[in-house]
C-alpha cells in the first residue's frame, strides 16, 4: 500500500492552504459506509426489512424477476420478503452481482411511502448506534467545512432512505446527498432506481452531474467504490481504507491515509 498516513491537524492545515488557492467554488465528497462512520448502515435497513418481514407486494414482481435472471430457485408460495433474502444470501455467496444488489436493497422499499420511511430510517440508525458509530477523524473534517462553509457531498451506495437520515444527523443538506434513489409516484416507492447507481464510477458520474463539475478540494473513501472520487480530488484521503482500496492507492497520486495504523511516513 503507498499513500502517506496524515493525523487529522495536519490535513486541517492542507485543506486551509488548498482552499485558499482553490477558492470558493471547491467542495468536499465524502462516502458514507466504512468512511464517515464505522459499519454499513445499508446492510442495517436492509436486515431489519427482512427481519421485520417488511418487504411489500409492489418489490415483488422485479424480485422474482432478479432472481430467475440469476437463476435463484424460488417456490411460488415464497413471500416477497423470503425471495429478498434470497437474493441477499446469493450476493453474500457470489451469486448475485454486486451492483445489483446494492441497488435491489434500495428499490425493495416498493410501497412504502417516504414518511414511513423516514421513521423506519431513524429508528434503525438509532439501533445500529449510528452517532456513536461517526469517525472522530471525520467529524473534525466536517466542523472544518461548517466554518469554511465548504459544501460537503455524501455519496453512497446505500439506500437513500438510510443516507438521508445519515444527513440529518451530521447536518449536511439533503440536495447535496446521492445513493441509490429508488423510483417513486405521489410519495410512494416503486421498485428500480429513479437515477444510476451510485456504485463505483457511477459515484464520481452522479456527483459531476449534480455540481456541474465543481472542482473538488478534497474526497475520503474507504473502499475500491471511491477510487474515481479520490483520484478527482486535489487531496483524495483514504479513510480506514480496505483492502480493495489499499491496492488502488499506488495509482492514486498523493494519497493520504487517515485513520490506519501503518508504517508509512506520516505528515
Amino acid at each position: 500500500m503507498e499513500g502517506r498516513a496524515i493525523q487529522t491537524e495536519a490535513l486541517l492545515l492542507r485543506l486551509d492552504v488548498a482552499r485558499q488557492r482553490m477558492g470558493a467554488n471547491a467542495i468536499i465528497a465524502t462516502d458514507g459506509d466504512g468512511t464517515l462512520w464505522a459499519g454499513d448502515i445499508g446492510d442495517a435497513l436492509f436486515e431489519t426489512l427482512l427481519a421485520e418481514r417488511g418487504v411489500r407486494q409492489q418489490a415483488a414482481g422485479m424480485l422474482r424477476e432478479e432472481a430467475q435472471r440469476f437463476g435463484l430457485a424460488v417456490s411460488d408460495q415464497a413471500t416477497p420478503t423470503e425471495v429478498a433474502a434470497t437474493l441477499l444470501e446469493s450476493y453474500r455467496t457470489g451469486g448475485y452481482a454486486e451492483d445489483r444488489a446494492f441497488a435491489m436493497m434500495a428499490w425493495s422499499f416498493a410501497g412504502w411511502t417516504e414518511e414511513e420511511l423516514a421513521v423506519f430510517s431513524r429508528r434503525v440508525l438509532h439501533d445500529f448506534g449510528f452517532e456513536n458509530a461517526l469517525r472522530e477523524e471525520l467529524k473534525v473534517v466536517l466542523q472544518w467545512a461548517a466554518e469554511k462553509a465548504v459544501p460537503v457531498w455524501l455519496v453512497s451506495a446505500s439506500p437513500q432512505c438510510g443516507v438521508l437520515a445519515a444527513a440529518e444527523v451530521l447536518n449536511i443538506p439533503s440536495e447535496r446527498t446521492l445513493s441509490m434513489e429508488p423510483n417513486r409516484s405521489g410519495g410512494v416507492l416503486e421498485a428500480g432506481l429513479a437515477k444510476p447507481a451510485t456504485y463505483g464510477p457511477g459515484k464520481m458520474t452522479r456527483l459531476s452531474a449534480a455540481t456541474n463539475d465543481q472542482p473538488i478540494l478534497a474526497a475520503f473513501g474507504d473502499s475500491s467504490y471511491d477510487g474515481a472520487m479520490l483520484r478527482a480530488a486535489e487531496i483524495p484521503v483514504a479513510v480506514y481504507p480496505a483492502p480493495s482500496l489499499k491496492e488502488l492507492l499506488p495509482s492514486i497520486d498523493g494519497a493520504w491515509v487517515l485513520g490506519c495504523d501503518n508504517d508509512s511516513p506520516t505528515d
